[in-house]
């Protein structure tokens, strides 16, 4: 069981001050939040979502505890669509460690709310790839 709050909050909270998202909101039972808030999910393995709320802006809401097949389940998604751009690209060393695919996770969902980068699922890659490289994230 990945422990997303208790491990990797710090992680989150540096990248969501970086992005403009202010809050971070941990649930038990993501899908059940998104539920009972009329939540539309992009897909079945979504870890985290950021929605805008009247009270307090961007808020990131993260799965407090998930099964790490989930994160796993985004990096062969994002294999699979790069595949149609890159097959020399190797995501599984690309993404090797919790830490790159939470960030992933993060930033993908940020790029979904960009004008001109919204919408298409490769722009999105792109730009989050593009970020990741920014903020480090390939040195280790």
């Amino acid at each position: 069981m990945l422990l997303i709050r208790k491990d990797h909050s710090e992680l989150l909270r540096k990248l969501t001050a970086s992005y403009d998202v202010p809050n971070i909101l941990f649930v038990d039972d993501f899908a059940s939040w998104a539920d009972q808030k009329r939540v539309q999910l992009g897909e079945p393995h979504q870890v985290m979502k950021i929605v805008h709320e009247p009270a307090n802006g961007r808020v990131l809401v993260v799965q407090a505890e998930a099964n790490e097949g989930l994160l796993n389940d985004v990096i062969k998604a994002i294999k699979i669509r790069w595949t149609l751009r890159d097959n020399i690209a190797d995501t599984d060393r690309i993404f090797n460690s919790v830490k790159k695919q939470l960030a992933y996770c993060f930033l993908k969902e940020r790029a979904r709310s960009l004008d001109g980068v919204g919408g298409d699922e490769l722009i999105e890659d792109e730009w989050v790839l593009a970020e990741m490289k920014k903020q480090g994230f390939f040195r280790e």
